[in-house]
């Protein structure tokens, strides 16, 4: 063995060993600190003393380590006469150091009977304590990091939601006493009910609504089969404001220091080449300031009309007279398929009204809210395809088929949709939570 290369290789060892466990030390008190400050801190100062900490840890745990290696590096003299003291080597470890770099002849005598001497001992210590001192000291440092992360999205979310409760309209208990929160509504109120009609009738329509201070812009959304057809813009001739005196005496002082109006107008179906069996939706769609908000968008909750043709028994029958399904008349298929069609419409305008209130519904009844819709849409779309199974192709009008096909694979659809924004909204409240702890 090379007695004096491992003398060497042994004092290095136990000098990163000692200087590593040392750093270890350090950067275990920094973790302390750390996870206390997450604990004792304010959520908008938790971050930031994590971060102070985080830093001066990391600079005093590479400058400990440092020292602690200089400083525990013995020279190769010192540990000779140790271990030479140790062994009862006469100095034969001693000399062979001192003669290493001379030109004495004896050199490599002494060297070989230094090395004869201490033939079983072990010079260098093994690596397995610097390297475990050193890992440990890594560890502890990625721990510190990953504490500071952590610290980093608690502060994160902590912020957004303040965030978010200063400008959601749920978040009036931040304001100042004797401030209020602006509001606008719109709503359409003729017709009552959503109704039927062909495809050349013209449509009349009338609405109200109440702002603090007058709409920028108002107009009409019209949509057939979902898809957003025509936005008609309301003229200032069609607007009416209402006076205090037209206000009902029961209602609320916030809602007669407000400006009210009704406005009305029509529209012709014609124009939207609209089919038998299409569904047209409209709703007021408004823009005014609230809350110091430019633009801000205003929507009723919509209506609908049903679109039939000109004359129901022809359009639906294929050849002569009333085909029968298995003892049903055609009549009775129409009422299901009215009865299915009323049951859609009901949750379109019950989804509407999700989106329209969603700003100030608890996150968790939102998504109960969903689910249960996403359900009832599973259902339709299962009494839709029950039906089709029923209908033979020669009972019925090809385009009557391919119309209730067309409505069963949108129903799957939206039902698909659903359930994927419950699906989405759990992962984003399981993310929200993770990034609080």
């Amino acid at each position: 063995m090379d007695i004096l290369g491992n003398l060497e290789t042994g004092i290095k060892r136990k000098a990163i060993a000692k200087a590593a466990t040392a750093a270890s030390i350090v950067a275990f008190a920094c973790l302390i600190c750390m996870l206390i400050n997450g604990h004792l801190a304010p959520p908008e100062k938790t971050f930031p003393l994590s971060a102070a900490l985080a830093t001066v840890g990391t600079i005093a745990t590479v400058a400990v380590f440092l020292f602690f290696f200089v400083a525990s590096k013995s020279s190769a003299r010192q540990v000779a006469i140790k271990m030479d003291r140790e062994h009862n080597a006469k100095n034969r470890l001693e000399a062979a150091v001192e003669l290493a770099d001379s030109d004495n002849p004896a050199k490599h005598a002494q060297k070989e009977n230094t090395e004869e001497f201490y033939s079983g001992e072990k010079i260098a210590i093994s690596l397995i304590w610097p390297l475990s001192a050193i890992l440990l000291v890594l560890a502890l440092l990625l721990l510190d990091g990953n504490v500071l992360i952590a610290h980093y999205r608690y502060t994160s979310a902590a912020k957004r939601k303040a965030a978010m409760a200063a400008q959601s309209p749920t978040g009036l208990n931040n304001k100042k006493d004797g401030e209020s929160h602006e509001t606008a509504q719109l709503a359409l109120t003729i017709p009552t009910e959503d109704i039927q009609a062909k495809p050349m009738d013209d449509i009349s329509w009338e609405g109200i609504g109440q702002s603090p201070r007058p709409f920028d812009k108002l107009q009409l959304s019209i949509y057939v089969n979902g898809s957003l057809k025509k936005e008609l813009t309301i003229p200032n001739s069609a607007v009416t404001r209402i006076t205090d005196a037209d206000l009902q005496e029961e209602a609320p002082e916030s809602s007669k220091k407000q400006t009210a109006f009704s406005l009305k107008g029509d529209f012709f179906l014609d124009d939207l080449n609209v089919v038998p069996f299409d569904v047209v939706s409209y709703h007021l769609t408004g823009y005014c300031t609230l809350n110091g908000k430019k633009n801000t968008e205003i929507i009723s909750i919509p209506k609908f009309i049903e679109v039939r043709p000109f004359r129901e028994d022809a359009y639906h029958l294929k050849g002569k007279g009333g085909a029968m399904l298995g003892g049903m008349k055609i009549e009775d298929i129409v009422a299901i398929i009215n009865k299915l069609m009323r049951f859609q419409l009901a949750l379109n305008k019950a989804l509407f009204a999700l989106r329209i209130n969603s700003a100030s519904i608890d996150h968790k009844i939102l998504r109960d809210q969903l689910a249960m819709l996403g359900k009832d849409q599973k259902q339709l779309e299962k009494e839709t395809a029950s039906l089709l199974a029923k209908i033979s192709p020669e009972s019925i009008s090809a385009n009557m088929l391919n119309q209730l096909t067309k409505a069963r694979n949108d129903m799957r659809a939206a039902a698909t949709k659903l359930r994927l924004s419950v699906a989405e909204w759990e992962k984003q409240q399981k993310r929200s939570n993770n990034n609080e702890l």
